[in-house]
């Protein structure tokens, strides 16, 4: 073969050949523009149904600093798989999610999740039996948030050193099977296994561990597996606690780190107030975990057959709606923009309504009912 010829074939390969991608988009949601970055491996094919893992960060970090520091892309580059890494809005003096505050509140970073799954579902060849969440501490609390509240759209979940705030804990109504795993350390100050001595009340963690054990089914008594303890100097060392014979095959999975701080499980970038443990590797262990499960039917008790109904409509709409209320007792409608702030409240009586809102801006809205287990939803306002 000529030189000329060798050289045009090796600029051909390398012209054909695909490299790994990460992108930086913004959606708008109610005015807001809300950034989030994806990285897609070198080897996604259009056309190939493509499974999409959420990591969202913890309380004042980003979604470029958990894109390292909870890294998921040499393994999505074997595996295939698309990751996603949210922004949070500014919160106070922080950057998060809502789900340390109100239920209502957290809708607005579930209706950013949900339009980035629209979103990319319309770019990219995605499996929508096959959406996975992860998180970090705050991001942790997103992802149970998505297990409790949007659960419909994922197939598994998994939390690292994040459980629940008491409120979303009360009105979390699965109303299916979500195969699940959680790592925390017994010494997470940040976070605390006990749910005591943290900045705010937490749900214990073994609490929460029983909570989805009984949702999706499991065998209540766990198999134990204590993991070798390979890294003698992290100070720590892991016991694997696994729930199995869920519904639908679910399970509950619990990696307890005794002596783990308030960190990534196997990540290079340690804290020196916060024992890593190194002798796991949450993100290879959380793929292994997804991997396994495809989003499934099985249902418990679905949360629309205990709620009473509530309507609001024409929706989308421009000022005049009419609400149709089916509870037995009256009721407050509170209605709170993309921020999560309350910018309005409306009585509600058994029947139907006519509720003025020409005072709003356009945007989108979230309500919700005063109840213990509140109707919710969301509202165009053009």
């Amino acid at each position: 073969m000529k030189l000329w010829r060798i050289v045009a074939l090796l600029f051909f390969l390398i012209g054909s050949a695909k490299a790994q991608t990460t992108v930086l988009d913004t959606i708008r949601i109610g005015g807001i523009y809300r950034p989030f970055r994806y990285y897609i491996p070198a080897s996604y094919q259009p056309g190939n149904p493509t499974a999409l893992v959420f990591n969202f960060h913890g309380l004042n970090s980003s979604a470029v600093i958990q894109e390292n520091y909870g890294d998921f892309r040499p393994i999505a580059d074997t595996a295939g798989f698309i990751v996603v890494h949210p922004h949070g809005l500014a919160l106070g003096n922080n950057t998060g999610w809502f789900s340390f505050w109100s239920v209502t509140q957290a809708q607005a970073d579930l209706a950013f999740a949900n339009a980035i799954l629209d979103t990319l579902s319309r770019r990219l060849t995605l499996d929508p039996e096959r959406f996975y969440s992860t998180g970090m501490s705050n991001g942790g609390f997103m992802t149970y948030d998505i297990a409790c509240f949007m659960n419909l759209r994922f197939a598994a979940v998994a939390s690292v050193t994040g459980t629940m705030v008491p409120e979303h804990f009360d009105q979390c109504v699965p109303g299916r099977a979500m195969p699940l795993l959680h790592f925390h350390g017994t010494n997470d100050a940040t976070v605390p296994y006990s749910g005591v001595g943290g900045s705010m009340a937490f749900v214990h963690v073994d609490s929460l561990m029983n909570f989805w054990v009984r949702n999706n089914g499991c065998n209540p008594v766990p198999v134990v597996q204590a993991v070798p303890d390979i890294n003698t100097t992290d100070n720590s060392s892991v016991t694997c606690y696994t729930w199995n014979n869920g519904r639908g095959g679910s399970e509950v999975v619990l990696y307890r780190i005794q002596g783990g701080g308030h960190s990534w499980p196997g990540s290079s970038f340690s804290s020196p107030t916060s024992i890593t443990n190194q002798d796991i590797k949450a993100s290879q262990l959380i793929w292994q975990f997804f991997r396994k499960f495809q989003k499934t039917t099985v249902v418990s008790v679905k949360e629309s057959a205990a709620l009473p109904a509530l309507s609001i409509g024409p929706n989308p709409g421009n000022g005049w709606y009419q609400v149709t209320w089916e509870g037995r007792y009256p009721a407050t409608l509170c209605l709170f923009d993309c921020q999560g702030k309350k910018v309005s409240t409306h009585p509600l009586n058994s029947g139907t309504s006519v509720l003025d809102l020409h005072a709003l801006p356009s945007g989108l809205y979230f309500y919700t009912t005063d109840e213990k287990v509140p109707s919710r939803g969301k509202l165009l306002h053009q």
